[in-house]
């Protein structure tokens, strides 16, 4: 549903959040669920290309720019990334300059 809510908001450049009757139904079984993931990421990474960083749409924070939630979604991806392989046990490298600004996010915007 987070893919899901940031690629309708910058697809349709909303000034608000998405109203909750237009939020589509949790998908029944483990196929739909993952078929409805696969296309509303597909749908978030075209409306985050397709859109200008400097556009802008309703965000949370003060910052209310389509690269905001460019930046947001994408340590989104990257601490669920970790939470996945923390359990299977299994660690992949990161990016440096990913981590760094993950920790100034964190510090600078998720804990002002």
């Amino acid at each position: 549903m987070v893919q899901w809510f940031w690629g309708t908001i910058v697809r349709q450049a909303l000034q608000g959040p998405p109203l909750a009757e237009v939020r589509p139904a949790r998908p029944a079984s483990r196929s739909e669920l993952l078929s409805f993931c696969s296309a509303v990421s597909a749908e978030l990474v075209s409306a985050l290309g397709s859109a200008a960083p400097q556009d802008r749409v309703w965000t949370w924070s003060d910052d209310h720019s389509v690269a905001f939630v460019r930046r947001r979604q994408v340590h989104e991806a990257l601490i669920h990334r970790i939470d996945a392989e923390l359990t299977i046990g299994l660690r992949t490298s990161m990016d440096a300059q990913l981590s760094d600004d993950g920790i100034d996010e964190a510090l600078c915007v998720m804990y002002r």
